[in-house]
């Protein structure tokens, strides 16, 4: 009788073993699936940093050519206005000249 409970109680702690480890072995695929899981998620957020720092720095060179544009269409603006202005003040006398020639040809 006593040989019959030891090995029964032998065969449920071997079954008890067994489910354990079976157990154990699911965990260790998971954590594995896991971590392959975390590596590409780490991977991906590499990738997309890098894209990220490529935009920006192109972003900047972008920036720096409007910049640089738009300081030369200041200066040609600035040039313009100072012709025009010559212009202005040049016509003046010569417009002042052109209506006293014209005078003097009505008498």
């Amino acid at each position: 009788k006593r040989l019959a409970e030891t090995v029964a109680a032998l065969q449920t702690a071997r079954t008890a073993l067994e489910a354990a480890q079976r157990e154990a072995a699911a965990a260790s695929a998971g954590q594995r699936d896991t971590a392959k899981l975390s590596a590409a998620a780490a991977a991906d957020a590499k990738r997309g940093h890098a894209k990220a720092d490529h935009f920006a720095q192109f972003a900047k060179a972008a920036a720096a050519k409007a910049a640089a544009a738009l300081h030369t269409a200041q200066e040609t603006q600035q040039s313009a206005d100072s012709k025009l202005a010559a212009a202005q003040a040049s016509a003046v006398p010569s417009r002042a000249a052109y209506e006293k020639a014209a005078g003097e040809r009505l008498h």
